[in-house]
């Protein structure tokens, strides 16, 4: 795996999923979901491109890294739409650390170039960047199942 996009929920980590995957470099959305060990996800993630994720911060990655910073109120507002008692206070202090590429949720479609560039190389491609920009591509809260598996999995990181 050569680059990983994350920021908070909500902060268009799909989107860059299906937006490099349409470039040419699959890009898998929350690859450890399904993954009950870190070597499972390690495998699943070896042959590909990138993982664009918000639970990054949970499996820290070495390589390039995207980091997309979204207002913290802004995200909290679109989660309780489908959850109770939402709070991201740790996901938050948990992303200020990270190294990388810090874009600000609002300017992502004016830096998609830099964003691009950085994570594969000056292949851009004006065409389907523009077909991209306009899509609103988003995870279906509603019906969204993360397997027990994967729960103790990151029950188990974010207590290393």
């Amino acid at each position: 795996m050569n680059f990983c996009i994350t920021g908070l929920p909500r902060s268009r980590t799909k989107w860059f999923s299906e937006y490099f995957t349409a470039c040419g470099y699959k890009c898998l959305h929350e690859a450890i979901n399904g993954c009950g060990t870190i070597e499972e996800y390690e495998n699943k993630v070896k042959n590909v491109y990138g993982n664009s994720d918000s639970g990054i911060p949970f499996y820290p990655f070495k390589g390039k890294t995207v980091i997309i910073e979204r207002d913290k109120v802004e995200v909290e507002q679109s989660l309780s739409r489908y959850f109770d008692n939402v709070n991201v206070d740790n996901l938050v202090n948990m992303l200020k650390p990270l190294t990388g590429l810090r874009i600000k949720f609002e300017d992502i479609n004016e830096r998609l170039r830099e964003i691009h560039e950085y994570c594969v190389g000056d292949s851009f491609n004006k065409t389907i960047a523009d077909r991209y920009i306009k899509m609103n591509i988003s995870v279906d809260m509603k019906n969204y199942i993360v397997p027990d598996k994967t729960v103790r999995l990151f029950g188990e990181l974010s207590c290393q």
